[in-house]
């Protein structure tokens, strides 16, 4: 076996200024004595021929005394190929590239003619960043009008530079949760075997539809109890028996079987499920004045449907009243805000079938903590003034305001203050705030019942 060859640290350039000073001391009359290389080489742990460069450099320089001086400095960052762009022409030269032809790294590299590698190094240094584009759905300038007028809406009258605390509202939804995801990451340990999912078809993966409501998370003084904000998450469809048996089950077994959602099918559910669990509850010392919102689906009942209206009063629920949102604005609810991924998310690749899926639902919907749909309640209003400042657009990032680290020092607000963009002044004498947007374009008219629309 051939002898391994000894490695010497790199000197920085502090220690090779004090190693030429420590050889001008030695020196007399510009010679060395003897063995004065080798003895500093000892001291520094580096080779002889190390110092005798340093030596060199230093004396042809003719830098006697200056401990700093360049001539003996470091060149190891000046060995090497020299890079094809700076940093900033790095960057400039992706950014001509299209969209479609940067894709992949192995795409970028190839059109760039460059290594992966050297990506992988403009990565860690920020020049560039990996991002997923979503799809979001497309605003006309109706729905664009109707998303502002909504977040208007929520700004509290009695302080116009503050949104509401929503402690009226109830937002209800309908959710898919599937049994698994096509896609799924895990975390494994070295050498842990690659988990195997397979499923008979990608485009039939076991689900169970849901629909969901939930309200603000508050402390009720009258029970003198917490009250968690999830009313009820109830699967859509039923059991039914198995007809014919075969070999994965007997007859008479029963299986899952899930509903189509109709008009019907919505009202009953509201009708039976919801209202029983409002009735049950609702914080005894909130507001009596409670007011639903779902989205616009085609088979949702209009705000004035007679039938729901006749269950809510039968059900001492007066003043309860039920409302759309803006069309193509999932930013606006909280359950497609951040309620339903954190549940699919608990229960993902656990359940063997609809029984347990529903099950695992239900529990991650049980365990889910309400400090964190208090939270995302706060996210909502941060999204209502995104929405204001785009002028009623969806091309917003959620603004990140640390609400775990304000809760944990006891300093999370309640409602968020209103952005500039919304509140321009306050009249001193009634109490009224003017917002601004700029339609402009929308005309006088259109323009005054954006503004003023309760």
């Amino acid at each position: 076996m051939p002898p391994q060859r000894r490695r010497y640290k790199e000197l920085s350039n502090s220690d090779r200024g004090r190693a030429v000073a420590m050889l001008l001391g030695m020196a007399k009359d510009g010679h060395l004595p003897r063995g004065a290389l080798a003895q500093v080489a000892r001291n520094y742990g580096v080779s002889r021929v190390t110092i005798g460069t340093l030596w060199k450099r230093a004396h042809s320089a003719r830098v006697y005394g200056v401990i700093n001086s360049p001539e003996f400095a470091s060149r190891k960052n000046e060995r090497g190929l020299k890079p094809m762009y700076s940093n900033a022409e790095f960057a400039e030269a992706v950014r001509k590239i299209p969209l479609s032809k940067r894709k992949t790294q192995r795409q970028l590299a190839s059109v760039l003619s460059v290594s992966q590698s050297t990506l992988q190094r403009q990565i860690k240094k920020g020049q560039l960043k990996v991002h997923t584009s979503a799809l979001k759905p497309y605003l006309s300038e109706e729905n664009m009008v109707a998303r502002v007028s909504m977040a208007l809406s929520f700004i509290n009258p009695e302080d116009p530079c503050h949104f509401s605390s929503m402690m009226d509202i109830i937002h209800v939804d309908e959710k898919w949760f599937y049994l698994t995801r096509e896609a799924q990451r895990f975390i494994l340990a070295s050498g842990e075997d690659v988990p195997e999912r397979r499923v008979q078809h990608k485009g039939h993966i076991t689900k169970v539809m849901f629909l969901c409501a939930v309200a603000r998370p508050r402390f009720d003084t009258y029970s003198n109890a917490w009250f968690d904000g999830k009313l009820g998450l109830w699967p859509i469809g039923k059991f039914v028996p198995v007809v014919r048996s075969s070999r994965n089950r007997p007859a008479g077994t029963l299986v899952w079987q899930n509903t189509s959602v109709t008009r019907e099918v919505y009202r009953d559910l509201l009708i039976n499920k919801l209202i029983p669990a409002i009735h049950a509850k609702w914080p005894l010392g909130s507001t009596s004045k409670i007011r639903i919102q779902q989205d616009g689906a085609k088979a949702h009942i209009e705000e004035n449907d007679s039938e729901f209206r006749q269950a809510l009063d039968e059900a001492g629920l007066h003043d309860t009243t039920i409302f759309n949102q803006a069309a193509n604005s999932p930013d606006t609810n909280v359950n497609d805000l951040g309620f339903f991924r954190a549940i699919q998310s608990a229960n993902d690749g656990v359940a063997a079938n609809e029984a347990e899926l529903i099950q695992d639902v239900q529990k991650a919907f049980d365990n889910y903590s309400k400090d964190r749909l208090n939270r995302v309640w706060l996210t909502l209003q941060s999204c209502f003034n995104s929405i204001i400042e785009c002028n009623g657009g969806n091309d917003y990032k959620i603004e990140h305001i640390g609400k775990e680290r304000l809760e944990r020092i006891g300093q999370l607000p309640t409602t968020l203050r209103v952005t500039s963009h919304a509140c321009r002044d306050i009249d001193e004498d009634d109490g009224e705030a003017l917002f601004l947007t700029e339609f402009d374009h929308l005309g006088e008219e259109q323009y005054s019942n954006l503004l003023y629309s309760e």
